[in-house]
């Protein structure tokens, strides 16, 4: 018979997959927080129904990759996602809701790039 034990390769290979697995979601995980910091940056003057909703995704992007993700800025962040995200969403997908663009003046709110919205609550309830 061959050298070695057996299940030894199996055991190599269940240590490669696992570190292939990790790396695979560090680099999803570096790559949503780059797209977080574009959108909020191409779009950071598009909601003036609530200007911190790009701003909250260019932080929510850049903390994770400069500070490891920590603890602390998690909990910091879930509160500035609540106050700012999940209104502003709200109100701009209710049926009654009339942005105040061209002519349109009256009875009428300010608007919200809503793809940059749209964003931003799925990254506020990931």
């Amino acid at each position: 018979m061959g050298k070695g034990r057996n299940g030894e390769g199996l055991a190599i290979c269940g240590a490669a997959c696992i570190c292939c697995c990790f790396v695979g979601i560090g680099l999803a995980l570096l790559g949503l927080g780059i797209a977080k910091i574009v959108m909020g940056a191409i779009h950071l003057h598009d909601c003036p129904l609530q200007d911190k909703v790009p701003i909250w995704l260019i932080v929510s992007g850049v903390a994770p990759i400069f500070f490891g993700g920590s603890a602390r800025k998690e909990e910091e962040d879930g509160e500035a996602r609540s106050v700012w995200v999940y209104p502003t969403y709200g109100t701009v997908n209710k049926d009654d809701f009339v942005p105040c663009i061209g002519n349109v003046t009256t009875g009428c709110s300010q608007d919200c790039h809503k793809p940059t919205l749209t964003f931003a609550f799925a990254m506020a309830n990931f």
